[in-house]
């Protein structure tokens, strides 16, 4: 019980702290204001309960296939926001209102949708007559995790060590590129997608549904066992963040050369 309480907290919270340490970390220039900071929080709270208390109503949506339509639509959505504000990362420059409120936006639908699964598992935890001793160390390790991981990942983000050797832009692109995989599943999981053999299995090395597994799946888009699909949506995006990174510091870089004129 103990180990499933972990388990649930890395599963569906740690990834809420890791996504907030990508865009505290790895963006100096947010400027969040207290204003936008209560809206996050105020529009989290009131999207969970919708969701917690909605929930059946959207499952049933799409001939059962709603839940999974609804979060396809939310990782579109938290995506293209992250991939908005990837150019940042090169030219340091601040976030304008419409692409930061975006953010918050997209922000709080993925924080919604994590906790209100969250809380689902709970509540049947609770209801299943489970031990509350072990739930409250479970829950006491899984919180420490995340919080211990995600303060680490920040500082990290923001050394000089990361800005001086890109290390910053490289754990970016792996994890939007491991964020885009999600749909992929999603989509598998109602046929919407066909899903191939797998192309190898190291299940027995990293199993998906273990500690690391989960882990390492939040932060770089680890499978065990991948699909064509899966590897191929995984590159397009590494190509894609790369392009969003790459060129607009290209540009940035040719309007900051001085034009140097020969005189006779």
């Amino acid at each position: 019980m103990l180990i499933n309480t972990v388990l649930l907290f890395i599963k569906d919270i740690f990834p809420i702290f890791v996504l907030l340490s990508f865009i505290v970390g790895a963006t100096s220039n947010l400027r969040l204001t207290k204003m936008d900071l209560s809206f996050y929080a105020g529009g989290t709270i009131i999207s969970v309960f919708l969701l917690y208390t909605q929930i059946e109503n959207i499952g049933e949506l799409f001939n059962g296939d709603g839940i999974e339509v609804f979060y396809c639509l939310v990782n579109t959505i938290v995506y293209m926001s992250l991939l908005a504000i990837t150019p940042i990362l090169s030219s340091h420059s601040v976030l304008n209102t419409g692409l930061r409120y975006l953010l918050i936006i997209a922000l709080i639908l993925f924080t919604a949708i994590n906790l209100s699964e969250f809380f689902i598992y709970l509540s049947a935890m609770v209801s299943s007559n489970q031990t509350f001793i072990s739930m409250f160390i479970g829950g006491f390790f899984g919180l420490g995790i995340c919080l211990s991981f995600s303060m680490l990942l920040t500082i990290f983000l923001r050394s000089s060590l990361a800005n001086i050797s890109n290390l910053n832009h490289f754990f970016w692109v792996l994890y939007l590129a491991g964020f885009a995989t999600q749909n992929v599943q999603l989509l598998q999981q109602i046929d919407v997608i066909s899903t191939s053999n797998t192309l190898w299995d190291i299940s027995n090395f990293v199993a998906d549904a273990s500690e690391y597994g989960y882990l390492l799946n939040t932060l770089i888009g680890y499978k065990a066992a991948p699909t064509v699909e899966y590897v191929v949506t995984y590159f397009t995006s590494v190509v894609l963040t790369l392009m969003v990174i790459i060129l607009p510091a290209k540009k940035l870089n040719h309007t900051n050369t001085p034009i140097v004129r020969n005189e006779k």
